[in-house]
Order: structure tokens, then C-alpha cells, then sequence
């Protein structure tokens, strides 16, 4: 399971998970990744405004819980288009 946007309401759900699931949390915030391995996610930094951040994503999980908020300016989703665009 990969969540993207792990903040308070991904840590939530991952607490939720079956015990022994492998859960990977993708964060925009490398300061974070030590928080989210004590809680026994493994924690991997990618920046849904920047594609080419995205890559290492590809193939990691069978399901996505995606969290992460849409660009505050504009009418298109283009965070989840290049998080979809990743992955597939």
C-alpha cells in the first residue's frame, strides 16, 4: 500500500491497515521521513509539483491512498495527473 500525502489523516489510515501490511508513505518533506519509519512506514520523498521526483513510485503497490491536496491555484489537477502518470 502506498499513501501519498501521509500527513495526520494518512497516518490515520495507516494505523488502520492489517498489522504486517507493508505500507510505503510518500512525503513532501524529507524532515518527516524519520517520523513516519518509527511508525513503521517506509518513509520515501517525492513532490507531486515536480514529475521527475516521481519516478521511483512506479510498479512499488498494488493500491494507492491518495491524500495529497490539489494545486491551490488553477482549474486542472495536474498533481494527481503526474501521480497517475507515475505510477501507470
Amino acid at each position: 500500500m502506498l499513501i501519498v500525502g501521509c500527513g495526520d489523516v494518512g497516518m490515520r489510515v495507516a494505523t488502520l491497515l492489517k498489522p504486517g501490511a507493508q505500507v510505503l508513505a510518500m512525503t513532501s518533506q524529507a524532515a518527516r521521513v524519520p517520523l513516519l519509519q518509527a511508525q513503521g512506514l517506509l518513509g520515501l520523498v517525492g513532490q507531486l509539483d515536480e514529475p521527475r521526483t516521481l519516478w521511483r513510485f512506479a510498479g512499488v503497490a498494488t493500491h494507492v491512498v491518495h491524500l495529497a491536496p490539489p494545486p491551490a491555484q488553477g482549474v486542472t489537477d495536474t498533481r494527481t495527473a503526474y501521480l497517475i502518470a507515475a505510477l501507470g
